[in-house]
Order: structure tokens, then C-alpha cells, then sequence
């Protein structure tokens, strides 16, 4: 019964992931990218990606990478909302993959050379391809892979 538990917590978590970074591929290339920017609850979001976006190889860069305390409170409060609605384990994925993109996403933009660097990069260079933040195959999924050149 208990490895029952385990193998059940380990399937939200894995989930959990799974829709963090599917979520992110989406606001990404639907809000930050998309008409969906334009909408007033989310300007300011979209405003932050774009100087995000001109300071992506310049000194300023580590500035633009950092998420607002607005955007830290409401992930928290996101996070606390799917634990209780979906599942701990859930939550708990969510969490993993916050951290998994922060990481990559800093080292990405502070001289790492990875494959999965490059393919962020490559997005900065040509922003209407290369959403997913850390997992290419999201880009394959939805048609918006392009190969770094």
C-alpha cells in the first residue's frame, strides 16, 4: 500500500511538471509573443518579456530575468491552489519544474553553450520560434521548432 503512495505521489509529480512546462510553452508563445499580450491583465507581463528580450546579450541581462514579487506571490499562490484542487504531488511538480526553468533559464543567458541553451538562444534571435523554455519537444508538438543555425 505504500509503494502505492509512492508511485501515485511520483505520477502527480511528473504530471505536475509536464503541465508546468506545457503552460509555460503557452503563455510564452500566446501572451508574450501572441494577441493575448495585449489583453490588460496581462500587459505589464508581456512588457517585462520584451526588455527581457532587448537585454538578452547585453550587461543589463540578470536584470530581466528576474520575476517581480507580484509574479513570485501569485505562482505561490498558484501553487498552494493546485495542492489543495489537484494534488500535493501535483504542487509538487509545478515546483520542480519552476526551479528546473529558473536554473536553466539563468545559466542559459549567462554563457551556457548546452543544446538546450542554444535552442532558447536561437529563439531570441528569431522570436516567432523556439518557445519552450526547457523542453524542445514542445516546439516539435506544436510546430514551432526551428533549428539552431
Amino acid at each position: 500500500m505504500l509503494i502505492d503512495g509512492i508511485f501515485n505521489f511520483i505520477g502527480w509529480v511528473f504530471l505536475g511538471h509536464l503541465s508546468g512546462a506545457l503552460v509555460l510553452y503557452l503563455n510564452h508563445r500566446f501572451v508574450f509573443h501572441g494577441r493575448f499580450g495585449r489583453l490588460p491583465l496581462v500587459r505589464s507581463m508581456r512588457k517585462l518579456h520584451t526588455h527581457h528580450h532587448r537585454h538578452s546579450f547585453d550587461d543589463q541581462v540578470n536584470t530581466y530575468l528576474k520575476t517581480p514579487a507580484w509574479g513570485r506571490v501569485s505562482l505561490t499562490l498558484l501553487f498552494l491552489a493546485a495542492g489543495i484542487i489537484v494534488s500535493p504531488g501535483f504542487a509538487a511538480g509545478l515546483v520542480t519544474f519552476a526551479f528546473v526553468y529558473a536554473y536553466r533559464h539563468r545559466i542559459t543567458h549567462n554563457g551556457d553553450t548546452s543544446k538546450f541553451a542554444i535552442h532558447h538562444m536561437h529563439h531570441h534571435q528569431k522570436a516567432n520560434v523556439n518557445f519552450a523554455g526547457v523542453y524542445p519537444i514542445f516546439d516539435r508538438i506544436f510546430f514551432t521548432y526551428e533549428e539552431p543555425k
